[in-house]
């Protein structure tokens, strides 16, 4: 709504195609949602000024993702990459009592040392955590799925991130 042009990729069509609709039920022409891999990004080398990734590095295999991220971004711009940490303490708590099995098969969570290992990829890179807001995010929207309460978690969360 504040004039940038946003592509969004999602490996699930269904996922894409309700971003689509959902952005033409707004009125927004100037988003456009793709299927494709983070593995295999089509796009030309720096094409885009932002890169914002939301739980995708514990899914893919992260150096491909990483470099591909850093070719398609422009010099000068910015890759902000939100993932669970393999040693936050309250999310492991939750991951081993009443966090969903398959999360375990399906998420390699990063370590501290694979976070240093990004400045290959960006040289300038800055670390934050939240541990408290990011469990209750979790917990809000897989434990008692409050959509209110974990959309109200994320606000909080995204207000803290710097672009």
């Amino acid at each position: 709504r504040k004039g940038a042009d946003v592509t969004a990729i999602d490996i699930a069509q269904r996922r894409v195609e309700w971003v689509n609709k959902l952005a033409k039920k707004n009125g927004l022409k100037n988003i456009n949602a793709i299927c494709m891999s983070a593995e295999e990004l089509e796009f030309e080398s720096e094409s885009f000024d932002i890169i914002y990734s939301n739980e995708v590095l514990i899914h893919t295999n992260r150096p491909k993702v990483l470099s591909g991220c850093s070719n398609v971004l422009r010099k000068g711009g910015k890759a902000v990459f939100l993932e669970s940490l393999r040693f936050n303490p309250l999310v492991n708590l939750y991951r081993h009592s009443i966090g969903p099995k398959i999360f375990k098969r399906i998420a390699d969570h990063l370590t501290l040392k694979e976070i240093e290992s990004f400045k290959y990829y960006f040289p300038d890179i800055r670390h934050k955590e939240f541990y408290l807001l990011s469990l209750l995010a979790f917990f809000w929207q897989f434990g008692m799925r409050n959509l209110h309460a974990f959309k109200y978690s994320l606000r909080i969360l995204n207000r803290r991130l710097i672009l």
